[in-house]
């Protein structure tokens, strides 16, 4: 596939330098996910407006499962984990004002589809 302008997007099989790039984006974006589980994991409900992170963790998940998603497995459970922290931490009221923009319902069914993981299905 092409290499897309966020980084994220897989680079072609011949082209060292992007596939590089991407796999130091990819490092980068799971520090901050294993740093926002860590940091996750001491907050109360309501404490902080934790609902503006969903929409750009659904971007990464769709990111994760534009290829072989059983080779992201890890990068999935993640940022499924991480999604699962913030919708407990998020108060219903403020879940129920969030458009499908925000929550993308169908792509938590295609990671279920896709997933070999059983972890991976639970979290889903």
């Amino acid at each position: 596939t092409l290499y897309g302008n966020d980084g994220f997007t897989e680079a072609s099989a011949g082209d060292t330098d992007m596939q590089d790039e991407l796999q130091i984006n990819w490092t980068k974006t799971l520090f901050v996910l294993e740093m926002m589980d860590s940091l996750l994991a001491s907050r109360v409900v309501g404490q902080d407006a934790w609902e503006t992170l969903i929409h750009p963790l659904f971007v990464i998940l769709r990111k994760t499962t534009e290829g072989e998603v059983t080779e992201a497995s890890y990068k999935l459970n993640l940022i499924l984990t991480v999604l699962l922290s913030l919708f407990n931490l998020t108060p219903d009221v403020t879940l129920k004002k969030l458009n499908s923009k925000e929550i993308e319902p169908e792509l938590l069914t295609q990671c279920i589809r896709k997933c070999a993981n059983p972890e991976s299905r639970q979290l889903a």
